[in-house]
């Protein structure tokens, strides 16, 4: 059952200390939670304050009915700083007066959010509001890594977008420190040379603004180049009957992939049949860590740690890749009944994401760290937490050896 555990403690090399510390949004959480509640919208709602279990020294502050589809506000604080920031926003009966108090309290907090390019025949205020709600509808419809979730970039703060189809959505905010959740997709899988000429493009998709990047990535779609024809699949606007844009899409996503480009190969991954079934191994065989995380989900008999996805699944999250890490966190908390496994990858996970208040890091990780727990002793937490504080991720050469013998790359 420890098979990859053995592995992964043989397999790593000690590293500077990972402790989850992000970086404050703010200095006085009780500065930015006393103007939520004087909003009309939380007037006379009620406010919690609770410990984060797993967390010493981390608190949360929920304003508003806490209940999931319900609007409320939840602040993460270390001390009296506020780290993170979640907003639950219910579709019906409307979003709009979730989303216009997350963009009035995102917009004091992040400056950059003043310079977006958006649509300016609207006021900014209601151009900030469309701006989220546009990404919001986006997490429901786009779960391209394995979850309803879309990341965003603006100045230094990250924006999580997580979506309950049909019925709303959370957004989530934190600094968001080293990450650039498009460039580290995207740009890695281009020549230096293709950098430079993707990233402001690219940039421009990360920050939310779509219109700019259509305008920045048009040329080079026009030309075939493979980063921009991703791009444009995803953000362009085709016109004609919807037949005519499904075509499109596929041409521009089918001569993408068709130059090699791997990200373009795991999207038409997705489908269960056997042309893409061909995408996602080519995707895998070129290190794509999404795509392994796919094709591996696919070996799956019993969910169990043993199972041969699994197997491959935690090689993944060796690799690096949160969502794997995220799955391997669950198959032994509850389909391998080995707690300190559990803990140990939760930890990882943790720091994988990075991010300070999302719905996964809250109810997924956190909660689940605080459950393992009280499984276990105070000293095997530490020393869990030591081993955790070692990892590092590997590389798809140091992996693929491991990969092939599982049979996890087709």
């Amino acid at each position: 059952m420890r098979f990859l555990l053995m592995t992964v403690f043989g397999f790593l090399m000690i590293t500077q200390a990972l402790a989850f510390s992000p970086q404050p949004l703010h200095p006085s959480a009780d500065q930015v939670a006393a103007k939520l509640s004087a909003m009309e919208l939380f007037a006379g709602k009620g406010v919690v304050e609770e410990d984060v279990a797993g967390l010493p020294g981390y608190r949360r502050i929920v304003i508003g009915n806490g209940q999931t589809g319900n609007l409320s506000a939840t602040l993460l604080t270390r001390g009296r700083e506020l780290i993170g920031l979640r907003f639950d926003i219910p579709l019906m009966p409307s979003a709009d007066p979730g989303l216009y108090a997350f963009i009035d309290t995102a917009a004091d907090l992040e400056p950059g959010m003043a310079g977006l390019a958006l649509n300016e025949s609207l006021s900014r205020r209601d151009a900030l509001k469309g701006w989220a709600s546009e990404i919001g509808i986006e997490s429901w419809m786009r779960p391209r890594y394995g979850a309803y979730r879309v990341e965003r970039r603006v100045g230094n703060s990250l924006f999580v977008f997580e979506g309950a189809p049909l019925q709303g959505f959370w957004i989530g905010m934190s600094a968001a420190g080293e990450a650039h959740p498009v460039l580290d997709h995207l740009a890695p899988w281009l020549t230096e040379a293709e950098q430079k000429k993707a990233r402001p493009a690219l940039e421009a998709v990360e920050r939310g603004e779509y219109a700019l990047a259509r305008q920045l990535v048009q040329p080079f779609s026009d030309r075939g180049e493979a980063w921009a024809m991703l791009v444009m699949a995803d953000y362009g606007e085709p016109v004609g009957p919807g037949r005519a844009i499904s075509i499109e899409i596929n041409r521009m996503l089918e001569g993408a992939a068709d130059q090699g480009y791997a990200p373009a190969q795991h999207v038409l991954g997705q489908p269960d049949s056997r042309f893409a079934e061909q995408r996602l191994k080519t995707a895998a065989a070129a290190g794509y860590a999404p795509a392994i995380a796919l094709a591996a989900s696919r070996l799956y008999t019993t969910g169990k740690v043993e199972d041969p996805g699994a197997r491959c699944e935690e090689l993944v999250a060796l690799q690096g890749d949160p969502m794997a890490q995220l799955r391997t966190v669950y198959r032994y908390a509850e389909g391998g009944g080995d707690p300190a496994t559990a803990y140990y990858w939760g930890r990882i996970t943790l720091e994988t994401f990075g991010e300070a208040s999302s719905i996964t890091i809250d109810r997924y990780i956190l909660h689940t760290l605080g459950v393992l727990a009280n499984q276990l002793t105070d000293d095997q937490q530490i020393q869990l937490e030591r081993r955790a504080e070692a990892f590092e991720a590997k590389s798809f050469d140091e992996l693929e050896p491991h990969y092939r013998q599982h049979g996890c790359l087709g």
